[in-house]
């Protein structure tokens, strides 16, 4: 067999295996928002509104999002720009570059709230820029702030003071209810007295007494 052969014979050695790390320390990918609120306030204000992602939908390889209560959608025009098209746009499976209203700085973003400003609409005479325009990812449902727990109310019976308990288990001592060689059985009998006494046996709980 001559060298040639062998070596066209012989198998290649496979590359090492690269050993991934823990999935813990992979960061997972970020996938698009679920809502983008796209804000239109001066001309074509049928496109502003609250846009919600559609699911299992794509349009030149990027997701679409869909008005709520209108027939406007967020997409990719094949122009490779970010776009709210209309139901013709729709039914012609967004294989198109209509837009009521573009971004031509596209660069790339892989969703439309990650634009800066310059968004180009028709404002009834000529394409112009509308700095107002802006598209912006929401929080999605359930993610809110959470609310700090409000602190209790006391009743009326239990607003006495900390220090007029404090007083009134001195006069215990003083009159040998507490006394300082007392078993804990008889400290808390004595506490105890001297709520009933000072207090009319409405107290808040002091920790160390």
């Amino acid at each position: 067999v001559s060298p040639v052969a062998a070596e066209i014979a012989a198998p290649k050695a496979s590359p090492p295996a690269v050993v991934a790390g823990p999935l813990s320390r992979q960061a997972a990918p970020k996938g698009p928002p679920a809502v983008l609120r796209f804000r239109c306030p001066n001309w074509q204000k049928e496109c502003d509104g609250t846009y919600d992602l559609v699911k299992d939908k794509v349009a030149n390889d990027r997701p679409v999002w869909k008005m709520r209560g209108g027939e406007r959608w967020l997409y990719l025009t094949t122009d490779k720009n970010w776009g709210v098209g209309g139901q013709r746009e729709f039914d012609d499976n967004f294989n198109c570059k209509n837009s009521y209203v573009f971004h031509p700085r596209t660069m790339g973003a892989p969703s439309p709230d990650l634009l800066p400003k310059g968004w180009m609409l028709f404002d009834g005479q000529a394409w112009c820029q509308d700095p107002e325009v802006q598209a912006t990812a929401l929080e999605e449902p359930g993610r809110g702030a959470e609310v700090a727990p409000q602190a209790a109310v006391p009743s009326p019976a239990g607003q006495h003071s900390v220090a007029g308990l404090s007083s009134a288990i001195s006069s215990a001592r003083s009159q040998g209810a507490i006394g300082m060689g007392q078993t804990v059985a008889g400290l808390s009998s004595g506490i105890s007295s001297a709520r009933s006494q000072a207090l009319g046996g409405h107290v808040p709980t002091v920790t160390g007494l």
